[in-house]
């Protein structure tokens, strides 16, 4: 009963720091950490898995793998993938896969689709497609994306749309943006637009710089450089390089120079010699 109650108390503890912005969010958490720590002490699996959790976000990888491998080994699925996840970055994609394999094999999307990446490395595509479908059955809709990017790499473009489609009708951005790519390379661009604006509207910056880039190919100038600013404030390195372009045109020379820095800082051999010019 003990170790129930210091694990329900954490959990409240937790989700009451999740709510909060302000310096009270951080002693919640700590003391969710101690219960959690008892909870887990006392063999609770998924105290451990959350401890685990805490651990790993803090940078304290070994004893985040401790507890994750407790909890793993006590049946917590969502733990064994999470220490799937700590042995791939640590080179140790081998043992990696076999933690991946138990939790795949009790359901877990997210598992069956990072066995699906590995095979995918290796060249092992109809192994990958397996995993990926897997990850779908499992409801987690990077399976549909990741079969979507497995068809197309293998320019299998009609599979491929219908993967990305299902993805993308599922809210996943990403899905949205390849979608629209595939759609524009076939010459679709009526049918790209709306699928560059739904995946720029939920946060993919590739898909506000292509829009820039389909705005400026009709010649709307503006359009295309509001797009262009939205993805360049996001870090996207070429859609800074065309905002400072523009200010140069315009004459506004330390807007221009603001935005040439950070595409020439991000790797930009244009940017660096329209930079020169200005300075």
């Amino acid at each position: 009963g003990h170790r129930e109650g210091a694990y329900r108390l954490a959990r409240a503890l937790d989700r009451e720091a999740a709510r909060r912005s302000d310096d009270g969010a951080a002693a919640l958490m700590r003391e969710a950490e101690q219960w959690y720590r008892q909870a887990a002490a006392r063999g609770h699996r998924r105290a451990a898995l959350h401890l685990g959790a805490i651990l790993e976000r803090r940078g304290e990888l070994k004893e985040a793998g401790r507890w994750y491998l407790t909890s793993a080994k006590d049946g917590e699925t969502r733990a064994a993938c999470a220490l799937g996840f700590l042995l791939r970055d640590a080179g140790d994609t081998e043992n990696a896969a076999v933690w991946w394999l138990r939790a795949a094999q009790d359901g877990d999307g997210n598992a069956a689709n990072a066995l699906g990446a590995l095979h995918a490395e290796r060249g092992e595509t109809q192994t990958a497609e397996r995993w990926y479908r897997a990850a779908m059955d499992a409801g987690d809709i990077n399976g549909a994306y990741n079969l979507g990017l497995l068809c197309a790499d293998q320019g299998r473009t009609a599979p491929a749309e219908q993967w990305y489609r299902r993805a993308a009708y599922a809210g996943h951005r990403e899905a949205a943006n390849a979608l629209a790519i595939l759609l524009l390379r076939a010459g679709d661009e009526t049918g790209a637009e709306p699928w560059f604006s739904k995946a720029a509207e939920t946060g993919s910056v590739d898909a506000a710089f292509n829009l820039g880039i389909l705005h400026a190919g009709r010649g709307d100038e503006r359009s295309a450089l509001r797009w262009y600013e939205r993805a360049a404030a996001a870090g996207h390195m070429e859609a800074a390089l065309q905002v400072g372009m523009a200010r140069l045109r315009e004459g506004e020379e330390g807007e221009a120079e603001r935005f040439l820095r950070c595409a020439a800082g991000g790797g930009s051999a244009e940017a660096a010699y329209r930079l020169a010019t200005v300075l």
